[in-house]
């Protein structure tokens, strides 16, 4: 059983996350790509999740200010999830995920 659902992000150079990430060298921060996950995670059941679990995760270049990403989910059973984010440049971070549902 396994599905692909993908959704699409600008990362405008206006998020607050990259405040203090870095003077001169701005980037994306981890905890914000993880938030994106779990928002995903939430359009993909039409219900608020959290990501309870990240049993595999590599972070391989940077999001910049005004980059548009696509974060690519592929279930695995029952609340288990492979994920990809990627930029026009190539894969960002991949990695796998446990989440539960909250409802509405």
């Amino acid at each position: 059983m396994s599905s692909c659902f993908t959704h699409s992000f600008e990362i405008r150079a206006s998020h607050p996350c990259f405040e203090g990430h870095f003077p001169g060298f701005p980037v994306f921060p981890a905890v914000g790509q993880l938030s994106l996950l779990a928002e995903v995670v939430s359009l993909l059941h039409g219900e608020s999740c959290v990501i309870i679990a990240i049993s595999a995760a590599k972070f391989f270049r940077p999001i910049i200010p005004d980059t548009m990403i696509m974060v690519e989910l592929k279930r695995k059973g029952e609340n288990n999830a492979d994920f990809a984010i990627r930029c026009t440049e190539g894969v960002i971070a991949k990695g796998k995920l446990t989440y539960r549902i909250l409802g509405l």
